[in-house]
């Protein structure tokens, strides 16, 4: 009887005292490619974003950022003209990024720095909109700095001939090569589509879901490289579309109420084994 009226007053205590100390997770940098409203927006004219402008050298001013976005072309520095900031491609908010395929060079790639690269676990969340044709991939990384090579954390694309296309990403082994999987969700052209990446740096290893749907892989995807962290989000494109509302998040640690429901479970289970001993 002792036990039961002690857990019901620890219970309301908590109860009452922390109600309303949810857990959330903590937005690390956040990418609206908005002007004026949305994500990011504000009331500069041309600020973060111009809209019918290239993307290249702009998003000053948007959280978590190291640098603003990069443009190139074939791997060659360039091609701002084909990553452009567009009212028509906005998920929310009034812009987007579009991306188109270099005539010349064939790719065109949209690259963003950290602030900090990220060693621990996070997310990358994005909402995409792409046609049925070419390919379009992402490759979060760790830089090349002090002459050091890329090194690539996980690797996702879109692909596949009209009528069968999908999302494929690569379960490395740490080598740098590209292992594709299929996932067996499919893209829809000219739909917007949410992909969400949870990826874990410290176990080298990620999950990959689209519209809420995760891909069962056979065994834990792993990365392509052998990153220590991760600087940088990336887009290279072979195909046409929109990319919008790019957020990277930190792992929720718990809350102060759930952390209060741990200690009255712990000290239930002492006064347990006490009177059983």
């Amino acid at each position: 009887m002792k036990m039961r009226v002690l857990s019901l007053v620890l219970g309301a205590f908590v109860a009452s005292v922390v109600p309303a100390v949810p857990s959330f997770a903590a937005v690390i940098a956040s990418s609206g490619f908005n002007d004026a409203s949305g994500l990011n927006g504000d009331a500069t004219p041309g600020s973060p974003y111009t809209i019918g402008q290239t993307v290249d050298g702009r998003g000053v001013g948007e959280p978590g950022w190291g640098t603003p976005w990069a443009v190139s072309q074939g791997g060659a520095v360039g091609g701002g003209e084909f990553a452009r900031v567009l009212s028509e491609a906005a998920k929310e908010g009034d812009g987007g990024l579009q991306l188109e395929p270099n005539p010349t060079f064939g790719t065109t790639r949209a690259l963003r720095g950290l602030a900090q690269g990220q060693s621990r676990q996070f997310s990358i969340e994005q909402d995409l909109n792409f046609v049925a044709a070419g390919e379009l991939y992402s490759e979060p990384g760790q830089g090349g700095e002090g002459g050091e090579g890329i090194r690539t954390g996980p690797e996702w694309r879109i692909t596949g001939s009209a009528g069968n296309r999908h999302f494929e990403v690569a379960d490395g082994i740490g080598d740098q090569f590209e292992h594709w999987e299929d996932t067996g969700i499919a893209q829809l052209p000219g739909q917007w589509q949410h992909v969400v990446l949870d990826v874990n740096v410290a176990a080298q290893t990620w999950t990959f879901a689209v519209d809420g749907v995760t891909y069962n892989s056979p065994d834990p995807l792993g990365f392509r490289g052998q990153p220590a962290r991760i600087d940088y989000v990336d887009y290279l494109s072979t195909s046409s579309g929109y990319i919008d509302s790019v957020v990277i998040q930190g792992v929720p640690e718990p809350g102060v109420a759930g952390l209060g429901l741990v200690i009255v479970a712990r000290h239930l289970s002492r006064r347990r084994r006490h009177r059983h001993g």
